[in-house]
């Protein structure tokens, strides 16, 4: 008696191939658009993973087409009475209203600290 090896390979295959396709990745799920400049500021910056709060919106700058074109975030300890500004490219960043929050795309925490005023365009 011979096993039709094949077609259960290939049901193997298919199965994983559909339960891949289902997976939703957040990152890349249908993006909410960002609202307007002045509903941003305030909100709080959290890291890919949404794990960690990086810092809050200070400031959003606007280009002539009224879209963001940086947005400038105050980060560091609440004791300090300066913050850290750092703006951060609108490509870097995606709004998630659910938890009232701008989220950092492809940007680590790490690589967040590591900007200095005003050197965003990472994207």
């Amino acid at each position: 008696m011979r096993t039709p090896i094949l077609p259960l390979l290939c049901a193997t295959v298919l199965m994983t191939a559909s339960a891949c396709a289902q997976h939703e990745d957040r990152r890349y799920a249908a993006a909410e658009p960002m609202p307007a400049a002045p509903a941003l500021v305030g909100l709080v910056v959290l890291s890919e993973d949404e794990t960690r709060r990086v810092g809050v919106v200070h400031d959003v700058v606007v280009g002539t087409d009224s879209q963001p074109v940086e947005i400038v975030v105050a980060s560091g300890p609440p004791a300090v009475p300066k913050a850290h500004l750092v703006a951060v490219s609108p490509a870097n960043t995606r709004y998630a209203p659910e938890q009232a929050a701008v989220v950092l795309v492809d940007l680590t925490p790490e690589q967040f600290a590591a900007l200095s005023p005003g050197r965003s365009r990472i994207a």
